[in-house]
């Protein structure tokens, strides 16, 4: 089995890392990019991007081609809210550049926020938020003496010291709300 530590990495090591290594190996190594990769990207004042993969595809929604967008986001440390909120921003310029200065309509995109960090802020709600944000994928790095850099998809955060109420007053309501829509589904 590998043997796995932490050590001090820079976030622009990081990048260089993803940048340069290809789709196909970081895969193998547990982080999934798409299409072709563009690094430190000026998008005016909404600051720079890390790192943006563009790949243009056929098919998607019915409507001939689409153009599928990554926007990556490296933290040397903790993924916050903070950083999802900072590429919010991003992919918010990303779709006013391709929309007012290329013509490209809403449906011909989908953009992906991709957030990359040693650590998932816990100490928040935010890391509840993972499971339900469209579009939103997160991962940790490690560092395997045997393997290189590792990624982990993170996701299905619970507290560790849940209380779930007892759905026994609620149990009646929701065979009933349950059985209806089955029925309801059935006759469309």
């Amino acid at each position: 089995k590998g043997r796995t530590f932490y050590m001090n990495i820079l976030e622009t090591e990081i990048e260089d890392l993803v940048f340069k290594t290809s789709n196909t190996k970081l895969s193998q190594r547990g982080l999934i990019l798409k299409g072709k990769k563009l690094r430190q990207v000026n998008l005016g004042s909404y600051g720079i991007a890390d790192i943006i993969c563009l790949n243009p595809t056929w098919g998607g929604f019915g409507f001939g081609k689409n153009l599928n967008i990554q926007v990556v986001e490296l933290k040397k440390e903790a993924i916050t809210e903070q950083t999802l909120m900072q590429s919010g921003r991003y992919c918010t310029a990303i779709k006013r550049i391709l929309m007012s200065k290329l013509n490209v309509k809403s449906y011909e995109m989908e953009i992906e926020i991709v957030l990359i960090g040693k650590s998932v802020n816990t100490s928040s709600d935010f890391c509840y938020l993972i499971d339900f944000i469209p579009n939103l994928q997160v991962y940790t790095y490690s560092i395997d003496l045997d393997k290189g850099v590792l990624f982990t998809r993170q996701k299905g955060y619970m507290m560790s010291n849940e209380m779930l109420p007892s759905l026994k007053p609620y149990l009646s309501l929701y065979k009933s709300l349950y059985s209806s829509f089955l029925q309801n589904r059935s006759n469309d």
